[in-house]
């Protein structure tokens, strides 16, 4: 009668064998995997400098340029400007070629307002690491003043002041009680440093209509302009570093006439969006 026990000894010694050649190629592939990982090059990136080329400070929509230098195995790699918006980096769409001297030059215009922080990253490749370089900047911006205001006589409008049109004004009609002065007062919140606007009259007011124009800075006078008549107009710029609140007043020289007197095209540079 067949029975099948003189070979049972041979077939457990076959599959026993054929599960240590499993576990033997498993382990090397796994260790081949381990050595190709580990066989990446290190590289590294650096931030030299990261200026605004015409001020100290970095001003929305104009240009900013990042300066630097990598290691020598990344000639002729590219690194990416990235900007990190919450917990998450973003593509600026801005990169640059590492050259054979292993430096770099990113140029780009950055957007917003207030605290930014930027990177320079190698992304890397099979054979390279990444690395990175990470600097955060103050972005100031130029926003308008009409809508920070507090209270006051001062409306906004658009103007055609001296053959230009202006479609965002500080107004106010100059009529009879103008000589007394229209005013308006605005917030900065300590988070501008610059104001500036043109002053001037409406193209449509009265050829004998005269006024006067003040900038106040938490009530100290930082500008008087000159009696200032239809078809003229004067521009400023003044320093509003530490200050909390702007007033600007606007006085007829003769109640005898009529028309419109504005600030045109006020605006403030700013760190932080003042209260409203």
């Amino acid at each position: 009668m067949f029975t099948s026990r003189p070979i049972e000894p041979a077939f457990r010694a076959v599959v026993a064998a054929a599960l240590a050649i499993a576990l033997a190629v498993g382990t090397l592939i796994a260790t081949s995997g381990d050595a190709s990982a580990s066989t990446k090059a290190t590289t590294s990136v650096t931030i030299s400098s990261f200026k605004h080329p015409d001020s100290s400070r970095f001003v929305s929509g104009t240009s900013a340029v990042i300066k630097g230098t990598t290691s020598a195995n990344l000639k002729g790699k590219r690194v990416v400007l990235q900007l990190k918006k919450g917990k998450k980096w973003v593509s600026t769409g801005y990169s640059a070629k590492v050259t054979s001297t292993k430096t770099y030059t990113l140029k780009f215009k950055p957007r917003g307002i207030g605290s930014q922080t930027y990177r320079v990253k190698y992304l890397g490749n099979a054979n390279l690491k990444p690395s990175l370089a990470k600097k955060s900047i103050t972005l100031w911006k130029w926003i308008g003043l009409a809508p920070r205001e507090v209270s006051g006589d001062l409306y906004k409008d658009d103007v055609n002041m001296a053959g230009r049109y202006f479609s965002n004004a500080i107004v106010d009609y100059m009529s009879y009680y103008s000589d007394n002065g229209s005013y308006s007062d605005y917030n900065l919140s300590y988070k501008c440093v610059k104001i500036k606007a043109r002053v001037g009259l409406d193209d449509g007011s009265d050829s004998g209509l005269k006024v006067r124009f003040k900038v106040a800075l938490d009530g100290n006078t930082v500008y008087t302009s000159n009696s200032i008549g239809v078809g003229s107009s004067a521009s400023f710029t003044k320093n509003t570093t530490g200050v909390f609140r702007v007033r600007l007043t606007m006085t007829s020289m003769d109640d005898s006439y009529r028309g419109y007197a504005a600030f045109a095209a006020p605006q403030i540079l700013c760190k932080g969006y003042p209260a409203t």
